[in-house]
């Protein structure tokens, strides 16, 4: 199921939504803006991003294996305190729960409204399933083992909320530095993942 899911051409509304969901987690957000270079470099992420996403969905193990080591030794000096007044560290497991889940949650329900076909409720959980194993390596906790609870955990996690650094994610993704016509095509895919949110987490971010 993973390579049906994440082989998709609705992969790059995913990656948009998972970006903005990651933002309503102040302390994800925190880290993402106090130690990442997203605004002087978007492309340089971006890639970087996505050779993670390629290396762990469609790599063999220790391919697998050495993008989770050059991830976790990344970011291994991320921690500091978030705008509400909370430690962060990128090695807490719940915190990498959150960028793991949201990722996998947004690939999912991006195939599911925008692939060539739904999914029946068993193959988008063993899907989910499958992505556990991803998790486990990245030392992410909790993980969700359905589609129902994964969806569950994300929306009504107490975790989630508005912070500065949320919103500044969010007006970046909103209108990134490309070009005119990429940009159109863009806010196309952008509106396509706002739309498939849950509520919760769009009111968390303004959108």
């Amino acid at each position: 199921m993973t390579w049906k899911i994440m082989g998709d051409v609705s992969s790059f509304i995913g990656g948009i939504r998972a970006l903005l969901i990651q933002a309503a987690h102040p302390e994800v957000a925190a880290g993402v803006a106090n130690h990442s270079t997203y605004r002087d470099d978007p492309l340089g992420r971006l890639s970087r991003t996505a050779s993670y996403v390629t290396a762990t969905a469609f790599g063999a193990m220790p391919e697998v294996e050495k993008s989770i080591k050059m991830v976790s030794s990344a970011h291994r000096p991320v921690s500091g305190t978030s705008s509400r007044g909370e430690k962060y560290s990128a090695g807490n497991p719940e915190m990498a729960a959150w960028v793991h889940n949201a990722l996998i949650d947004s690939f999912l329900v991006s195939y599911q409204n925008f692939g060539p076909f739904v999914l029946e409720e068993e193959e988008a959980d063993s899907y989910v399933y499958e992505q556990t194993n991803l998790g486990n390596l990245m030392k992410a906790s909790p993980l969700p083992e359905n589609a129902a609870s994964l969806s569950c955990w994300l929306s009504e996690n107490p975790k989630v909320g508005s912070s500065k650094e949320g919103a500044e994610a969010v007006s970046f993704l909103k209108k990134p530095p490309l070009p005119f016509f990429t940009r159109i095509a863009y806010k196309i895919l952008f509106n396509a993942a706002v739309v498939t949110m849950p509520i919760e987490l769009r009111e968390a971010i303004g959108v």
